[in-house]
This record gives structure tokens, C-alpha cells and sequence, in this order.
């Protein structure tokens, strides 16, 4: 007997690129404030703060496994680390409409 395994295409949560999106703004938004002095320790909090998001949120409110919940978060996580708020806004946006924005307003 042959089982066939469908394959579930790849699903960032709207929570986890809306998350990616507004780390991003607030760590390097504030970053401004300190002329840029406090850029790595804000890369690593930014880092830090989204992927545990990422992970608990993939992990508990999707239901993936650990493994891929984990290398969500650290991916996402090393792009909220990125110490300048256009890429992580940008990867972000993207995400956001791929996941399907949709599902948080109701529709």
C-alpha cells in the first residue's frame, strides 16, 4: 500500500510577519534616539524579541513542530536583526500578504 503524503506549503502566521514588521520599526525606529550608539545591542534584542515571537507563535497558534517552528523564528529573528528598518519592514510586508491578511480582518 502506498500512502500519499501531501506536502503543506510553507505558512508564516500573520502574526509573525506582523511581529517581524513592527520589532523591526520599534527597535531601530528608537535606535535613532541614541544616534546609532546602541545598534548592536539592538540588533540582538530585536533578534531575540522576534524569533521567540516567531517561534511561540508558529509553535502554539499554528501547531508546526519545534524544528520548524524554531528555524521560523530564527530566520525571521535574523531579519528583525538586520540593524536597519527597511529590510525587516520590507520581508515583513511580503510575508504578510503571502500568509493572508485575510484571515486576521475576517474575510
Amino acid at each position: 500500500m502506498s500512502e500519499s503524503h501531501e506536502a503543506k506549503p510553507a505558512r508564516i502566521h500573520p502574526y509573525s510577519a506582523g511581529l517581524l514588521i513592527v520589532i523591526d520599526n520599534v527597535f531601530f525606529g528608537s535606535n535613532l534616539m541614541t544616534l546609532g550608539l546602541a545598534t548592536p545591542a539592538m540588533a540582538a534584542l530585536a533578534f531575540a524579541v522576534t524569533g521567540t515571537g516567531v517561534f511561540l507563535t508558529q509553535r502554539f497558534l499554528v501547531g508546526e513542530e519545534a524544528g520548524p517552528s524554531l528555524a521560523r523564528g530564527f530566520v525571521l529573528g535574523t531579519l528583525a536583526g538586520v540593524p536597519t528598518s527597511l529590510f525587516g519592514t520590507g520581508a515583513g510586508m511580503a510575508l504578510l500578504a503571502r500568509s493572508g491578511i485575510s484571515r486576521l480582518v475576517g474575510k
